[in-house]
């Protein structure tokens, strides 16, 4: 025991001063580590304060971000379907502006014709009729029977000969109410 004596430091009289020297310095450090510590502990309260207040603004402005974007994507698919509306509408005018072009042309077209085939038409029926009727009245003169087949023929043909400008008067007519 007198070893384990002998390892322990001895406590003398010229000790204590350099002790309480070292202890005075040991405790000074102790408060300086303490006080750091407690100012690291503030720091990181601050910084896990800081912290969450950056993730909210960083967070608030993605949702604000968000929202601007669906707004402008919804604002300007209402302003392509009103456009793309408009536009069917004025290709709809010009298609209509078209076809009515095409329906006067075509009934001047149609008139035209007509008025051809009128022209046309009329003195050949006509001058048929009368080379018939001076056929029949040729052969009125060999026959006996003849004078009652000529009478009808003539009626027949004075019928056939209005029918025909009825029908020509009525297409007339249709055509300039088209126009």
């Amino acid at each position: 025991m007198e070893n384990e004596d002998n390892t322990q430091p001895k406590i003398t009289s010229d000790n204590p001063p350099d002790l309480e020297a070292r202890i005075s310095d040991l405790s000074h450090s102790l408060s300086e580590i303490s006080r750091d510590i407690e100012g690291i502990h503030e720091s990181i309260q601050k910084n896990k304060s800081n912290n969450v207040t950056l993730k909210i603004l960083v967070y608030t402005g993605l949702i604000v971000l968000l929202i601007g974007f669906i707004y402008t994507n919804g604002t300007l698919q209402r302003a392509q379907t009103e456009s793309l509306e408009s536009s069917i509408l004025t290709l709809q005018n010009q298609v209509d502006r078209s076809l009515m072009a095409v329906q006067a042309a075509l009934y001047g077209e149609i008139q035209r014709v007509e008025i051809q085939l009128h022209e046309a038409t009329q003195p050949d029926l006509k001058a048929n009729l009368d080379e018939v009727k001076q056929v029949l009245h040729n052969l009125h003169s060999r026959d006996g029977n003849l004078p009652s087949l000529i009478a009808k023929f003539d009626e027949d043909s004075e019928n056939l000969q209005k029918a025909f400008n009825e029908y020509q008067q009525d297409n007339a007519e249709v055509v300039s109410k088209a126009e």
